[in-house]
């Protein structure tokens, strides 16, 4: 992409860069923006992740860190109708996703796509504790039956996914051949505050791929030093000399830093596909464009209309002006008969498949596996792959089911026999897990690309960090910390001063999102950065506090500062991410009270006595400031949800026994228990409130009040979570598809899974339940890739700049 249509890209990069910022809090219209998110599931391990339909499609694959690239060619449509199109309205060859080749008994044969109707599909993990996804597929007509299991490696960068097939008694089918088919798309592109280039631009991501028979393995590649020109020999070589070809590239390509992706079976392949992707993605993407609701966003039109941000046919194009005479069908099509034509090579816009039998006749079941392996460097995913075949799936598999049942025996669990929390808990800790960069302890939102949610929010990871101290997970907890603690900004920018953070970041500290100052993203780490030293035992808590207080006194001395020299409250900046200009409200007030009044203990406890000072002094002032301007003794507190929650909990104004509590903990409860008892269209983040009177609830020994929130808190996660894996999104809505005027259901949308909706949950029913202590002498994860040796990271995956 670099060097190419300049200006067009950096009209597109403005407008985008625009977009995220005013996101109305709006489910249809964040999905009929960005795309609607097909994702229903993730297996991960902190360098690569992968997420998945429903419908068993891989939907997104991000690697080498949970926060950046998406390697995987899928965009999801933003109509209006996009959740009731099939793939959500993506085109047919986008994704990665199983099929088969059937040899029927009249002699006949077909391919059948196992995404696709007729397939019944149901999607679940293999039991509550496992980081392993099962999609279960049944076909009626074929009397047939499929299961897919997907899995990433807890230590290398390794996917694994298997597919066993059974046939009934009866069936059609004699014979069949499992195809698997992926466009990977391998990116190494982002622009700091414009978090969309993986996915927005990915006709030119792409750039080329080879089959090599001697390891019968597919090579996707991404060098970062990259030409056309070094793909000229092979293009336009012979059908006879360009196997020959392939091997050259691989020696000339073996030891360049980039993205390399090589995917094989377990077992040899009868046959594979190298393809060049016609899918006209331009026309796709303009369509995308010109679906989007401008007005909704203050735009009075369509401002990409005559914006060449892409070609039709870009890559038709490239092949006739190099002259390039390979020009192989693309793999999606090629596979439309069951018979792959055996390409070895393609460019710019690639897609692959490969077959194998799978069920012979007279065999009743049987089972394929592929892997797919991510490195910096081409050689390192080749061997990669090796070890891959070298394990297997039956050690690959136990080598992830023990390092997750290891993690998760050291979790304080809630404390009742309730499966549907237990489960929806142990979900919420095992996708923390899966979604923290294992190196700096950066962790996503999510980690969707519709919407671009993969970056660390400051105020989601304060929650998230906190609830991980709650539940045991103190090193998780801190990693974090520390990130935060490496990227607060040690200068003022603009008007935002010394001590403040980013809208969000990506795992080496570069910002995401365009906001650089919302006030409540600096309270709440702040508050959460103090707050950690308290989990602590006293020579942890020295340790930590001399690596993070550098960090906490420049945020705790930079917001005491900014005030309003008039009312004594927070200055003007943004809040919750609303960017319709700076704004001084409860929202920020309430963050910017619990992360002085945090910090205050912080300095306390290594006798900064100067700034302890400086503290008491604005905390007291702050206090004032907000009863004299936001407090109404008739119904409380005045602001939204999240801010009448963050007042009582975790800035806490008042003293819990104080009698001005009382109508504001009523007008809360009736905040939470609202969508649960009325058909409210949309609704979300009813948590924040729930764990305020949690822990209000709590310290006061209100039993009955738990108890209401025990019965919220399962009638609520009943309400939202998706079934089978017990995910879910940023937003909820109530919908009516067959347009009766009654509610058919409630869809989890937007962001799934989006970790701190879930950790809001989580910490209610461990607080609502109460927490039952892990048994003494649980046992260390057998694998844990925090423990690998640095010399091994090149073929781990890691190891490469990007």
């Amino acid at each position: 992409m670099c060097g190419r249509l300049a200006f067009d890209l950096a009209v597109l990069a403005a407008v985008l860069l625009i977009v995220p910022a005013v996101c109305p809090a709006d489910c249809n219209t964040l999905e009929q923006t960005f795309g609607a998110t097909n994702v229903c599931g993730l297996v991960g391990n902190g360098g690569m992740v992968a997420a998945f339909s429903c419908r068993g499609e891989m939907t997104v694959l991000r690697w080498p860190s949970p926060t950046y690239y998406d390697q995987l060619l899928y965009i999801s449509s933003n109509a209006a109708d996009a959740r009731r199109r099939p793939r959500f309205g993506a085109l047919e060859q986008m994704g990665a996703f199983w099929g088969l080749k059937l040899m029927l008994t009249d002699g006949s044969s077909e391919v059948t796509w196992l995404r696709d109707e007729p397939w019944r599909v149901e999607t679940g993990y293999l039991h509550p504790r496992s980081g392993v996804l099962v999609h279960r597929y049944a076909n009626d007509e074929l009397k047939l039956a499929a299961t897919s299991y997907a899995l990433i490696d807890p230590e290398f960068d390794i996917l694994a996914w298997r597919l066993e097939v059974e046939r009934e008694e009866g069936s059609p089918v004699k014979a069949a051949e499992a195809i698997f088919y992926a466009n990977i798309s391998p990116c190494a592109t982002r622009l700091p505050y414009v978090p969309m280039f993986d996915w927005a631009l990915d006709m030119y991501n792409d750039f080329a791929a080879i089959y090599l028979h001697q390891q019968d393995a597919i090579l996707h590649m991404l060098p970062v030093k990259r030409s056309l020109a070094d793909l000229d020999d092979i293009m336009k070589a012979s059908e006879e000399m360009r196997p020959q070809m392939v091997e050259e590239i691989y020696r000339s390509m073996g030891s360049r830093e980039g993205v390399y992706l090589a995917l094989g079976f377990e077992q040899h392949s009868w046959s594979h596909q190298v393809g060049m992707d016609r899918a006209d993605v331009c026309s796709y993407m303009k369509e995308f464009a010109a679906g989007v609701d401008w007005e909704s966003w203050g735009l009075p039109g369509n401002p990409l209309e005559n914006i060449a941000f892409c070609f039709s046919s870009y890559t038709e194009l490239l092949y006739r002006i190099r002259s390039w005479t390979h020009m192989p069908q693309g793999a999606y099509e090629d596979a439309g008969d069951g018979v792959l034509s055996g390409s070895v090579a393609a460019a710019v816009q690639v897609d692959e498949a490969i077959a194998r039998g799978v069920l012979t006749e007279g065999e009743s079941s049987g089972a394929a596996t592929v892997y797919i392996a991510a490195s910096g460097r081409l050689t390192d995913a080749v061997r990669l792959l090796d070890r891959a075949r070298g394990m297997g799936w039956d050690e690959l598999l136990s080598r992830t089911e023990g390092f997750f049942k290891g993690w998760l025996a050291r979790a304080w669990l809630p404390d009742t026999d309730d499966e549907l929390i237990r489960n929806f808990y142990l979900r919420t800790l095992i996708s923390i897990k899966q979604t923290q960069d294992r190196t700096t302890g950066a962790r996503p939102a999510s980690i969707s690309t519709q919407p671009p949610y993969a970056e660390d929010w400051p105020r989601d990871s304060a929650f998230n960090n906190y609830f991980l101290d709650m539940a045991g997970y103190h090193t998780e907890a801190e990693l974090n910390d520390l990130f935060f603690a490496s990227v607060v900004r040690t200068y003022p920018f603009l008007m935002a001063p010394a001590g403040t953070y980013e809208m969000n970041y990506y795992a080496d500290g570069a910002p995401g999102g365009p906001l650089f100052f919302e006030i409540d993203n600096t309270g709440l780490i702040l508050w959460q950065m103090s707050e950690h030293a308290k989990f602590l035992d006293e020579g942890e808590r020295a340790a930590y506090l001399e690596a993070v207080y550098p960090a906490i006194q420049l945020s705790a001395a930079g917001l005491a500062a900014c005030r309003d020299p008039e009312t004594g409250l927070q200055c003007l900046a943004w809040e919750d991410g609303n960017p319709r200009g700076m704004t001084q409200t409860l929202h920020g007030a309430s963050a910017v009270l619990a992360g002085l009044k945090a910090a205050l203990d912080a300095a306390r406890e290594v006798g900064d006595g100067l700034l302890v000072e400086v503290l008491e002094d604005r905390i007291d002032e702050l206090e004032a400031a907000i009863v004299d301007n936001l407090y109404a003794e008739a119904d409380g507190f005045q602001g939204g949800s999240t801010a009448r929650a963050w007042i009582l909990w975790p800035a806490r104004i008042f003293d819990y026994g104080d009698p001005r509590w009382t109508n504001h903990v009523v007008r809360l409860k009736s905040d939470i228990w609202r969508p649960v008892n009325e058909d409210v269209e949309q609704f979300g983040y009813e948590g924040k409130g729930a764990w305020a009177l949690a822990e209000y609830c709590r310290e006061l020994g209100d039993e009955e009040c738990l108890a209401d929130l025990r019965d919220w808190v399962r009638r609520y996660i009943e309400l939202i979570a998706v079934p089978g894996t017990l995910h879910v999104g940023e937003v909820y809505c109530r919908v009516d598809i067959d347009e009766d005027g009654i509610f058919d259901l409630v869809e989890s949308r937007v962001a799934i899974p989006h970790i701190w909706p879930a950790v809001l949950l989580s910490a209610t029913a461990l607080l609502s339940y109460g927490a039952k202590e892990p048994p003494p002498g649980f046992p260390e994860p057998e694998y844990n890739p925090a423990d690998t040796e640095e010399e091994g990271q090149g073929e781990r995956g890691c190891g490469c700049v990007l």
